[in-house]
């Protein structure tokens, strides 16, 4: 098994798209090393986990650190104390992400800038203390996106300028990479059926008009987990530097 032996930080990774990629790796007897910022969402998705480890593996296998990734100065700190913990992770999956919805003019600095925190600073520092200390053999690291930074929206000033610069990395940090021979991916995603997607639907007032604007459907979060697996996996060893999009027709 290509992921057995290794281990995985997974920001996100009480719910959503970070939890579905915890449970697939975990199926595939990896470690996984579950951020968030809810301890307690934190503890129920453990016990999620260690049940598909079972009687094959150990709960030993899945750590859970609590954090606050509004507050990208703690990251190295957090860092530090997973690496004395679990040894040095064989990749990073940032599945981490605040959505605020508002117009420009509600749109504050202070708005601007903690969910750049959350979605963009607190990524590159943690991408930043990852390539430090690689293991020698390379990694991976996978980020998660939007189709709000090709797509635009009422509201979505904040959101979508923080993935587009998330976007933006995505290629320096590949390049930088190389020499540690770790591999750098993005994937943009249209829609999927997530808590903070379907609390965009309800506050709008669109998911009745969903199969309009995404007609091939909202997107199911072990599609995105998928993509995310094959990323990490040796059959991409020849992939940095892109971006895939699931985009549920949405052109």
């Amino acid at each position: 098994m290509m992921f057995k032996d290794k281990s995985y930080i997974i920001t996100g990774g009480s719910r959503g798209i970070g939890l579905e990629t915890a449970k697939r790796l975990a199926e595939r007897g990896a470690g996984t090393i579950l951020m968030a910022s809810c301890g307690e969402a934190l503890e129920k998705a453990r016990k999620d986990i260690c049940a598909i480890y079972g009687a094959s593996g150990s709960c030993a296998l899945c750590g859970v650190y609590p954090c606050d990734l509004s507050r990208p100065e703690n990251v190295s700190e957090l860092f530090r104390n997973i690496v004395k913990d679990r040894g040095v992770p064989d990749g990073l999956i940032y599945c981490a992400g605040q959505a605020p919805l508002r117009p420009v003019r509600q749109t504050s600095v202070n708005v601007m800038t903690e969910t750049f925190a959350v979605n963009f600073f607190s990524f590159v520092e943690m991408s930043r203390l990852y390539l430090k200390q690689a293991k020698p053999g390379g990694g991976s690291i996978v980020s998660v996106s939007s189709v709000s930074v090709t797509h635009p929206e009422n509201g979505r000033l904040a959101y979508a300028s923080s993935k587009a610069a998330l976007e933006g990395c995505v290629k320096i940090l590949a390049k930088e990479a190389l020499k540690s021979s770790v591999r750098v991916n993005l994937i943009r995603s249209a829609m999927a059926d997530t808590d903070m997607a379907e609390s965009y639907l309800t506050l709008t007032g669109r998911a009745e008009d969903m199969r309009s604007v995404q007609p091939l459907g909202i997107i199911e979060k072990r599609e995105i987990a998928d993509m995310i697996i094959y990323l990490l996996s040796e059959q991409a060893d020849k992939i940095t530097g892109a971006v895939f999009e699931i985009n549920g027709g949405m052109i």
